[in-house]
């Protein structure tokens, strides 16, 4: 995932390390984060991939393992490439968080 540039191999990149939720260190959470903000492709499906993939990290572990973590939401809802849609979506996501 750390050298893909494509929007839909990352999304689903992001879903499988969201699936695999073993993330002791934070490292599946920071790539996440690294690759959503570095992007220049960055839709509402890679937003709402990391999202939902942060999401079943922090349900495996019990929290999320990394600060990234939390602030992507705040990315996210700046984001000019993410739609108010998409936005809604990822604020009920993260709404399961607290």
């Amino acid at each position: 995932i750390s050298m893909e540039e494509d929007p839909y191999a990352l999304s689903q990149g992001f879903l499988a390390l969201g699936r695999l939720g073993v993330d002791y260190d934070g490292q599946s959470v920071r790539c996440i984060t690294k690759k959503v903000r570095e992007n220049r492709y960055l839709d509402d499906r890679m937003a709402l991939s990391a999202a939902e993939s942060i999401l079943m990290i922090k349900e495996y572990n019990g929290y999320i393992t990394d600060q990234s973590g939390y602030f992507i939401l705040e990315f996210f809802q700046t984001s000019q490439k993410v739609s108010q849609i998409a936005k809604q979506k990822i604020f009920d996501i993260y709404k399961k968080f607290f």
